[in-house]
């Protein structure tokens, strides 16, 4: 008798089959990676992400024995480390952004050089000690000057701390009613970094960009970013270190955000690698030198020219 039985023999696996899936699937994922880090350089170019986005996306895939032996998936794996290591497509685009953003800068720090302080002499600059020190190493004596020491968002409403010609003392707020300036440069934080409720700082800050607007509809309000201190000091002062100075301005870029001002990170141009103000900018870890406060001005200069070229 005939045995009709059959044995099953095992399924027929099709590795290139599978591969070419593999591989396009690599190339869409390719492509819309190299967009990510077209769109966002800085962060794909991070050297402590190990590439940034192109390193995670080298990274992120691993490939079994199997998938390894699979000539296509060989191909796939050659284009993820080709990304992952800055090489093709992905490295051209983002060197060609990457030195269109560096030529925007060198344009704009050229118009800066050209803008002189007295475009200042209309301006009114309101804070702490830190923005005091600007007016002085600057010269700015024509500008309106309400950089005063230990000054806080609540002190701008109650501190009497500005001459009213005859004598007395007025506050800041009641100083600036009748004044008339183009723009308001604002810096406050450093001083209320202490304050048991940040919730309260904010909320008095945005009482302050209220106060403003209605004294002068018409003028431009600018929020600065809280300077950064020396790692020395934010390794040793439980209230006045970077970690918190970076929470809060979190919570003033979005104050500005909700009270549609502008915000000038300033402190990302005084941070060092650490995320800490360069050692070399301050004797005491907070208040900046001249060569330093002459740079914040440069700073101002080309968020100007920047404004004017758009």
């Amino acid at each position: 008798m005939t045995d009709t039985t059959h044995t099953k023999q095992p399924k027929q696996t099709h590795p290139t089959k599978y591969g070419f899936f593999r591989l396009l699937f690599f190339f869409v994922s390719g492509v819309l990676a190299v967009i990510g880090c077209y769109a966002y350089p800085a962060p794909a170019l991070d050297a402590k992400t190990g590439g940034g986005f192109l390193g995670v996306f080298g990274q992120f895939f691993v490939f079994t024995e199997q998938d390894q032996r699979d000539p296509l998936s060989d191909v796939a794996v050659g284009t993820v480390k080709a990304y992952a290591g800055g090489g093709g497509v992905g490295s051209q685009l983002l060197a060609k952004n990457t030195l269109a953003e560096e030529r925007k800068i060198s344009l704009l720090r050229q118009r800066g050089k050209d803008i002189s302080n007295s475009y200042f002499h209309h301006s009114a600059f309101i804070g702490d000690s830190r923005t005091e020190g600007f007016l002085l190493y600057n010269g700015l004596t024509r500008a309106g000057n309400y950089g005063v020491k230990a000054l806080t968002v609540d002190g701008f409403f109650q501190k009497q701390v500005i001459s009213n010609g005859s004598g007395g003392k007025i506050t800041v707020a009641e100083a600036i009613q009748h004044k008339e300036y183009d723009t308001f440069y604002v810096m406050f934080g450093m001083n209320e970094l202490g304050w048991a409720s940040e919730k309260t700082f904010i909320a008095k800050y945005g009482q302050v960009i209220d106060t403003i607007r209605r004294y002068h509809p018409n003028s431009k309000i600018v929020v600065q970013s809280i300077l950064p201190v020396s790692a020395e000091k934010s390794a040793n002062d439980p209230v006045h270190n970077n970690p918190k100075i970076v929470h809060y301005n979190t919570l003033i870029e979005q104050m500005c955000v909700e009270k549609s001002v502008d915000y000038f990170n300033v402190a990302a141009r005084f941070t060092d690698e650490e995320g800490a103000l360069f050692a070399e900018a301050s004797t005491d870890g907070i208040h900046l030198n001249k060569k330093y406060c002459n740079l914040w001005m440069d700073y101002l200069k080309e968020q100007v020219a920047l404004d004017s070229a758009t």
